[in-house]
Parts: C-alpha cells; structure tokens; sequence
C-alpha cells in the first residue's frame, strides 16, 4: 500500500512518500531540503546550501549527528589522525586522543616566561608556548654555528646543541680548584669555571711598569698583559738553561729551578716519639750513639760547600741530658761535623773539618749520603722533646 506522510523537524517541512517494492519517493519541499525513508529508518537533508552537507538520521526517538559532504586534507601524523571517511564523533575522539589529557603533559617546567598551565585549554597552552618562544632573536656573531633570526625553533636549538659540542669535545683539565665535569650541564660548567676564576677580591695586581692587570678588566684583556709579560720565543737566549718556547710557563719554572747549581736540601730529625719531622732516633734503655742516614742528598759529582744543624726543640729528658752531634758520608763519619753539643733551641752547630778538605771538595762519582750520629748522656728511652734541621749545601757541577 503507497503511504505520504509530512514531517516537520527543526522548523523544515518535508514529503515523503513511497509505493511497496519502489525506490522510496524524495520529495523536496523547499531548495534547500529533501528527505527520504529506508527500512525503519528516516533520513533527511537539513540543508544542502552549506558545506559540509548535515545528513540527519531519525530513528524511534534519537536523533544522530553524522557529518557528510565538503572536503578536508586531514593532517599526517601517527598519533589518532583524522579520516575523512570517518563519522564527525570518531574524528571528534581522534583530535581529543591527540590532544591529550592532563596526565599527558607532565609536570610543567618552572619559568617566569610562558610558564603552561595543565588546567587550560589548548590556545592557552599555545599561547603561553608562543610567548616563552618570544619574537626573533638577535643572534650572537660567532663563527661556530651561529643561530638565524628566519629559521624555526628546532633548526636554532640544533644550531646552539652544535655550538655547545658533545662530551667527546671536553676534556677537563686536572685541577683541585672547581675542576669542570663533563657530565654536569652547561650553567653547572660556567659556575665551576666562574668559582675558578674567582672574584675580584681574589686578585691583586702586581705592580708593575710592563703588563700591568686590572681588575676591572675581562680575562681576554688580562691574559693579553700577562702574555707581554712572559714575552716571546725570539727573547730567550741561547743559554742552556733547560728550558724550551714549547713548554709551560709552569715547566720552564721548575726546570730554572732544578738549575740552580747551588742548592740547600733541609732535613729534620727528631727524638723516638717526635712527629712532623723526616726521621727520628730509635727509643732504646741505653745511650749508645746512634747514626740516621739520611739518604743519598748530594748528587753525583757535586762538591758538598757546607753542612749545618740548628737545634728547633730544646733536647728534654726524665732527667738533665745533653747529647752531641756529628755529620759525615758515612755511619759515625765525622767528615763535615765533628762532634759538637747541640741541645738547646736555636743553638746552632756548622764548622766542617778543616783537617778532612779532600773529603769536603773531592767530586765524588756516585751520590753521596749524609749522616748524621747523635750521642746522649742518658738513655734514649728517657728523652721526650728535642728535634733538629739539617742544612747541606752543594755545588751541583753537572747542572750546568
């Protein structure tokens, strides 16, 4: 049996009519709106003078959504892409799964600049971003890899990732004062390096006529004096002096040192239970002499010039003591210093043999020690101060 019917949705009449086994009838009751039925289900087109076209689908009592027509490039990603095939609800929950929800952003990054609020909407997110991004930089000049003011964010972090280098680009130089740290970040790097240049406190100039610092200068600047100070290769002479233009300032510093022909070794030497000093005598129940070497202090060939011993601890016992001293090139030698009372503070002993000048100025062909032999009047047991420095003085001839 044909049937007509008239409905009336949303302030739009249409007309449908249909005849059993026909194609159902579309009937358009004004320009902008037709309508037809299917099965159980009743469509119409609500209006065909906009894109996209609104399909609208009444079934019992529910009325559905379903956006058709009019065109669209959906964006390529892999995170939830839209479809243009897709209903307006799925492509509606693949934007929102893109998006994100709050757990998805994390803990913002604290700044005072576009700090993001998790409990925003998405423009305000992005406009927070934009302003932490700011508007074109004034790039610094440098030759190694110089940002643009034209290129995007991600090209000027790659351009400041190059510039900053990787780990295998340092390497720390070895020092007690806030040595650098390759895996530390880069404001942890300029603290250290800042801590080791110290403060303005920290310097104070020397004064003089060539190459004066200043303290209000930058590091370039005072480096550049310090450079006129040391000077260049041209103003060494010839001279053999162990030293060379390719080594540190810190090297030809300690090879003018080991230059020096004459030179005073110190030693100090204590009583059994002294400390801070480089030997001590045994602790024994007598006061038989006892003899330290103390190593082999005169170089080869060198000519011993004067050997001396300065009491710095008055020598004390359980009772009165006195005790005398010796110096030679061998167990209980007396070649330097004969045997002398050196007991009391500052009381000084240093006249070398006259008797012996063969051994005093021979060249010997080996290094020689020095001995030194002490001789109390009371037990070593019973001593409990005394402590001694020992001066010897040479002419190291092979330094030259």
């Amino acid at each position: 049996m044909a049937w007509t019917q008239s409905l009336k949705l949303k302030n739009v009449e249409f007309l449908i009519s249909e005849t059993p086994g026909d194609i159902p009838t579309l009937a358009m009751l004004d320009s902008n709106t037709i309508g037809w039925n299917t099965a159980d289900n009743l469509f119409f087109i609500e209006d065909r003078s906009t894109e996209p076209v609104v399909i609208k689908q009444l079934n019992t009592d529910i009325v559905a959504d379903v956006i058709k027509g009019g065109t669209f490039t959906a964006e390529a990603r892999t995170n939830s892409p839209v479809d243009f095939d897709e209903s307006s609800d799925t492509n509606i929950s693949a934007l929102d799964k893109a998006i994100g929800d709050d757990a998805d952003i994390g803990t913002p990054q604290v700044r005072t600049v576009g700090p993001i609020v998790v409990d925003s909407n998405l423009h305000t997110k992005i406009k927070a971003l934009d302003t932490a991004i700011g508007r074109n930089v004034v790039p610094k000049t440098r030759t190694n890899n110089p940002i643009n003011a034209s290129l995007d964010v991600t090209a000027n972090i790659g351009a400041l990732d190059a510039a900053i280098g990787a780990d295998a680009d340092i390497t720390p130089v070895t020092r007690t004062n806030n040595a650098v740290v390759v895996n530390t970040n880069v404001h942890a790097k300029i603290d250290a390096l800042d801590a080791a240049i110290g403060a303005d406190a920290d310097l104070v100039p020397v004064t003089r006529a060539v190459g004066q610092l200043a303290i209000a200068s930058n590091i370039y600047a005072n480096l550049d004096l310090l450079d006129t100070v040391v000077g260049f290769d041209a103003q060494m002479s010839g001279t053999k002096k162990n030293i060379s233009s390719a080594q540190s300032i810190y090297q030809n510093l300690d090879a003018l040192d080991v230059y020096k022909t004459v030179r005073t070794v110190k030693v100090t030497l204590g009583w059994h239970g002294a400390t801070g000093t480089d030997f001590t005598f045994a602790s024994a129940a007598d006061h038989t002499a006892q003899n330290i070497d103390l190593g082999a202090i005169v170089p080869a060939k060198a000519r011993v010039m004067d050997v001396t011993i300065v009491c710095t601890e008055t020598l004390t016992a359980a009772g009165a003591i006195d005790i005398t001293l010796r110096a030679g090139n061998a167990s209980a030698g007396e070649q330097f210093i004969a045997s002398a009372s050196c007991d009391d503070i500052n009381e000084v002993v240093g006249v070398i043999d006259a008797t012996k000048p063969a051994a005093v100025l021979a060249n010997w062909a080996s290094a020689t020690n020095i001995w030194i032999g002490g001789d109390p009047d009371a037990d070593w047991e019973t001593i409990t101060a005394g402590k001694w420095a020992i001066y010897v003085t040479f002419n190291d001839l092979l330094n030259v």
